[in-house]
């Protein structure tokens, strides 16, 4: 380009500018507005999110706050509580799963006992102070009309637990038990008990079970039948059973 042609494009351009700065003359601007770029808040880093929440949750009163909260954070506020729920579950789990039961009775037609204070007094017998270690008293098992047998669903169910040595010591009426022993589910006494235990019982020692009718050790559990204990053939715990039975040998009758 030559020194002409420049010169000539030179004022031109000044041309052109002098009349775009009338039109803003006459607009009522003498310079043009410069505007920031605007800044979406996708473009911004995790921690410049996050001072802009705190920002704009700052400058608001409590009901906006929580209105703004349960908009934008429920899921994150119900995560979190499934989280502590879940949290609880697993640490009931974990301690549940370190209970080890040192003797399990269970009483028959005994649903309106109580037996929280019996499981403490054979606790302290036995002698234990680990907290983990637990007798269980069950009062889910019941007889049909006549007395004689379990109803349906306690059948199954006392199968069930005698199978995987659930139950130790059976409370029950004398015709139940005298059905259990002919279906081999009772231990002889004298291969649990000791001669001294037995001998203390008296008349009241049977074969395969002894009368506890009128003991005070069961006064707790407010049995309304004459009632007998019997160990079972698989018991896993027959040695604290028989610490129990001996102490109830020493029991007042009333």
């Amino acid at each position: 380009m030559s020194e002409e042609q420049k010169n000539t494009q030179g004022e031109e351009e000044l041309k052109e500018n002098a009349i775009q700065r009338k039109i803003r003359m006459m607009e009522g601007n003498s310079e043009p507005v410069q505007t920031e770029p605007r800044v979406y808040e996708s473009d911004l880093s995790r921690r410049e999110r996050r001072l802009l929440e705190k920002e704009k949750i700052k400058g608001m009163g409590l009901e906006k706050k929580i209105q703004y909260l349960w908009m934008y954070y429920k899921f994150v506020l119900f995560g979190l509580i499934g989280l502590i729920i879940l949290g609880f579950v697993i640490r009931d789990w974990y301690e549940n799963s370190k209970i080890e039961s040192i003797l399990t009775i269970s009483v028959i037609n005994g649903g309106l006992s109580e037996p929280e204070l019996l499981e403490e007094e054979i606790r302290t017998l036995l002698g234990t102070t680990d907290k983990y270690e637990e007798v269980q008293i069950s009062t889910s098992l019941n007889t049909d009309s006549t007395g004689k047998e379990l109803d349906t669903n306690s059948q199954m169910v006392f199968v069930a637990q005698a199978s995987v040595q659930g139950i130790d010591v059976l409370l029950a009426g004398e015709e139940l038990l005298q059905g259990l022993t002919e279906a081999d589910y009772l231990t002889e006494l004298d291969q649990v008990l000791s001669p001294e235990t037995l001998e203390k019982f008296g008349e009241d020692a049977k074969t395969y079970y002894v009368c506890l009718d009128g003991n005070k050790g069961l006064e707790s559990l407010e049995l309304g039948y004459p009632v007998y204990a019997a160990v079972l053939v698989n018991a896993k715990h027959p040695e604290n059973a028989a610490v129990w039975l001996d102490a109830l040998s020493e029991e007042a009758y009333g």
